[in-house]
């Protein structure tokens, strides 16, 4: 393997929020640099404002080339005013389990990896070597792809877990506090993107949101409730103050509410009325799942991530199998390190590097 001639077409550019090189013809979570370059293909692996930008999908749109994803995360795009709908030429669809030969030769297979609604794992194969890209993943994948060369998502550095309870305790004892919360005042719910849906669907799913209807939140919470539903997920409708400004003072004076958020600087006031519940994954071996904040009495934190970690993050390696993985950098920081040095005590016929070694 000659990991000079590889390093050309496989890669990472930029060391903030990079573009995955997924071989000559394809980019990832980035644009497309020029049309010199002989890239062609541009994906997003899913709609979290980490792995694309609006100014870089215009980018490779002033090339007049397309950006390419899944359904799901093309409408969440939307959210950030990204107008997918309206440029058909320049937006392609390509769904979990779909494998296209695009017309530079170059054959593309996305696969579900349990991050969030429509996230994927990216496999290339171009003049017979084939690259890939984990994108975020989760735990529990089904389906892997089947690469050489592998850029590897680095959140969580394959840290060891000792916690003694498991995710779906977690969720179980979350919606159990909602519940009991929701008696004696406002409630807020803060977590990232997807995670924040997926917590509302566990809700949706016991019924909740049948029974309470002052949810509020704002338009891009509103958006991806909204994308979320079509896709089966039992979502709460969202009141906004965008255009619904009446109706929001009406819920927010009623102090009998739930509000969601994925930001603390998404609330009104940096400490909200009423019970929060903060989604983060802060101490992976928390004893508990749920504890309450050192800093205010009525603020909990809840250890829950979208992301792998662990077991699963060696798992996700063994069952690829790849001869040469790429850590990002470009998201991880110093967790891209420690995710290298961890994998080459594990797999030591790998070749492992990280993405920020290599610039």
């Amino acid at each position: 393997m000659d990991v000079d001639k590889i390093n050309k077409v496989f890669g990472i550019r930029g060391s903030n929020q990079g573009t995955i090189k997924l071989g000559p013809t394809v980019v990832a979570d980035g644009f497309i640099e020029d049309d010199m370059s002989g890239e062609e293909h541009h994906f997003i692996s899913h709609a979290h404002t980490d792995h694309f930008r609006k100014s870089r999908i215009r980018k490779t749109w002033d090339l007049e080339k397309p950006i390419i994803a899944t359904e799901p995360t093309l409408k969440l795009l939307e959210a950030y005013d990204i107008n997918t709908s309206f440029n058909h030429q320049l937006v392609k669809t390509q769904n979990h389990g779909e494998v296209i030969t695009y017309d530079t030769g170059t054959k593309v297979r996305l696969l579900e990896n349990n991050h969030i609604l429509g996230s994927v794992q990216i496999e290339v194969e171009y003049q017979s070597q084939r690259y890939g890209y984990s994108g975020d993943f989760g735990e529990n994948i089904q389906d892997y792809i089947d690469v050489d060369f592998l850029v590897m998502d680095a959140t969580y550095a394959g840290h060891p877990v000792k916690k003694s309870w498991n995710r779906d305790e977690c969720l179980d004892e979350l919606a159990e506090r909602i519940n009991d919360a929701i008696e004696s005042g406002p409630v807020n719910i803060c977590g990232t993107s997807g995670l924040l849906n997926e917590i509302a669907g566990l809700l949706g799913e016991n019924g909740f949101w049948n029974e309470f209807k002052n949810v509020l939140g704002n338009k891009r919470i509103k958006h991806w409730c909204k994308i979320y539903s079509e896709y089966g997920y039992k979502q709460p409708s969202v009141t906004t103050d965008d255009y619904e400004i009446a109706a929001y003072n009406e819920i927010l004076n009623s102090k009998k509410y739930i509000q969601l958020a994925n930001r603390r600087n998404d609330f009104k006031r940096s400490i909200p009325d009423g019970t929060t519940f903060w989604i983060e994954n802060r101490n992976i071996n928390s004893e508990a799942p749920i504890t309450k904040n050192v800093h205010h009495d009525s603020w909990f934190d809840v250890t829950l991530t979208s992301h792998a970690f662990a077991e699963d993050v060696f798992s996700y390696v063994q069952k690829v199998n790849p001869k040469y993985i790429i850590t990002d950098a470009s998201r991880g920081g110093n967790t891209a390190i420690e995710l290298e040095k961890k994998l080459k005590q594990n797999f030591a016929d790998i070749k492992i590097v990280s993405s920020n070694l290599l610039s």
